[in-house]
């Protein structure tokens, strides 16, 4: 945890004492890149489409809006993950570029890593 304190934000979303969502946050450590970071979110399937995810988002950009290290806010998502694509463009991240079947599913199926961002 002490980690994510200084370097990014962890954040956790619970049902009944147990974990059904995680946003993880990191800011870059190199010194030109220090003022962007990446994050990464899941949520498990029984609990999505019910607004936890873009309240997971919303705390981090809100985070990141007022903490002065942060200045871009960047993720990394799978092209045939349209509930998150709808999300990400929802709150304002844009496309700014893709790795062509970067993923191997399964045998004969790729999908794009899609890279978005926003400055906040």
């Amino acid at each position: 945890m002490a980690s994510h304190e200084k370097h990014g934000l962890l954040l956790v979303a619970e049902v009944e004492q147990k974990i059904i969502g995680l946003l993880n946050f990191r800011l870059s450590t190199r010194k030109k890149f220090c003022h962007q970071g990446m994050f990464g979110m899941s949520i498990q399937e029984p609990y999505t489409d019910q607004g936890i995810g873009s309240s997971l988002l919303q705390h981090l950009l809100e985070w990141a809006k007022k903490d002065e290290r942060v200045e871009k806010v960047s993720l990394e998502v799978f092209s045939n993950n349209k509930r998150a694509l709808h999300l990400y463009e929802k709150f304002g991240f844009i496309e700014e570029g893709r790795r062509k079947k970067n993923a191997k599913l399964r045998p004969g199926y790729y999908v794009d890593d899609i890279y978005m961002s926003q400055f906040v």
